[in-house]
């Protein structure tokens, strides 16, 4: 898997890989000075969980967008078991006076993580 910010908090773009193991596991430590982004990444996962499950996003959730900035994006790229396929999931957050709202999403297939296919599903909830 790996995971891809950008304007999220202090992270203008950020990537971390999450290696699969030989054993089939995944273990992956973030550390990095004071101010580096290691609680943005956090932040941000958990962002991610929020929206891919369907939860109301706080009205905190506009705090992690990059002061100056209006939108943010998040992209995960999940590996299946399934043929070898990964699934690429991106989103694109619009900060508004009511706190963080989604402007568009999208879901591609992979056959493998550096082999982008053309997206299955987008939804652009900026356009009215």
């Amino acid at each position: 898997m790996s995971f891809t910010l950008d304007n999220v908090k202090n992270v203008g773009h950020g990537k971390v890989d999450f290696p699969i193991l030989s054993s089939g596991g995944s273990v992956t430590g973030i550390y990095g000075a004071n101010g580096s982004g290691k609680t943005s990444v956090i932040d941000a996962l958990a962002l991610l969980r929020q929206t891919m499950t369907g939860a109301t996003l706080s009205a905190s959730c506009g705090e992690l967008v990059t002061i100056g900035e209006d939108t943010m994006s998040l992209t995960a790229v999940f590996l299946s078991d399934v043929r070898s396929w990964s699934l690429k999931y991106s989103v694109e957050y619009h900060k508004g006076g009511m706190g963080l709202g989604i402007g568009q999403e999208s879901i591609c297939l992979l056959g493998s993580p550096e082999q982008v296919g053309r997206p299955i599903v987008i939804n652009d909830n900026t356009k009215g």
